[in-house]
């Protein structure tokens, strides 16, 4: 289950990287023909954040915070594919900072909720996997 943690944090944080240069190019003008792989991005940190918090509630390590995570990636995910038609104009950057300072905290979420989750001691235990023979 560790690994499964570890793993998901690195794509979680992969993600998040590819995510704000493809913001920077948004945010300068440049390279909307990347808005589809922008999305797909999005839906994959999602995705992770999610997969962390169910590995948190069936830990049970930091549930509330486990369903947080979960209210604010659906809350992330809804806001990002609408934030086009919010607010057109000039004073869109509103909409877009918005946009980043969710997904920014939703990273540093995701990030806590793994870190507590592999402090647990037993986490391997709370979480049976099984094995191949």
């Amino acid at each position: 289950m560790r690994r499964t943690i570890g793993i998901t944090l690195k794509l979680v944080s992969l993600a998040a990287v590819v995510q704000l240069v493809l913001g920077i190019l948004f945010w300068t003008g440049h390279g909307y023909t990347w808005i589809p792989v922008h999305i797909v991005i999005g839906s994959i940190l999602v995705l992770g954040l999610w997969t962390l918090s169910v590995i948190a509630l069936v830990a049970r390590v930091r549930p509330g915070l486990a369903v947080f995570e979960l209210t604010w990636g659906l809350a992330l995910a809804a806001f990002g594919m609408t934030q086009a038609t919010i607010l057109i104009g000039p004073m869109h950057w509103i909409v877009r900072v918005i946009h980043l300072v969710m997904a920014i905290s939703a990273v540093r979420l995701a990030e806590m909720l793994g870190k507590a989750v592999l402090a647990t001691p037993a986490v391997d235990d709370a979480i049976p996997m099984r094995r191949a023979s």
